[in-house]
């Protein structure tokens, strides 16, 4: 029997230092000094941290759009600007191969002799 109320006298005290800290805790954040009970502090808390949140991710996608914009035209005036005769030359490739592909195999210069 004396094990368990050695045990009990623990979590008393344990209990007693957990209220003491929430006292601080409540004396810190609130400006005027009522007593609050902890489902009003973590009620309020809660919403507190709700609105972080939402604030926070606002921000982060904002941030993420502006990169994204901003990678978006760098590329676009990269490709515009020093790759300017790529795509003529490409263009020549492939119009050059579609030709080729059109003859028959048999006809072609490189295989009638």
């Amino acid at each position: 029997m004396r094990p368990c109320l050695g045990g009990i006298g623990e979590e008393e005290k344990v209990l007693q230092d957990t209220s003491d800290i929430f006292d601080k805790t409540i004396n810190y954040f609130y400006v005027d000094k009522q007593r609050v009970t902890p489902q009003q502090f973590f009620h309020v808390w809660a919403v507190f941290l709700h609105d972080c949140k939402y604030f926070w991710k606002l921000a982060h996608r904002r941030l993420a759009k502006e990169r994204f914009e901003l990678e978006f035209k760098y590329k676009g005036q990269l490709s515009a600007s020093s790759l300017q005769g790529y795509g003529t030359f490409r263009a020549g490739v492939l119009q050059g191969l579609d030709s080729n592909n059109v003859n028959d195999p048999k006809t072609s210069t490189a295989q009638g002799y």
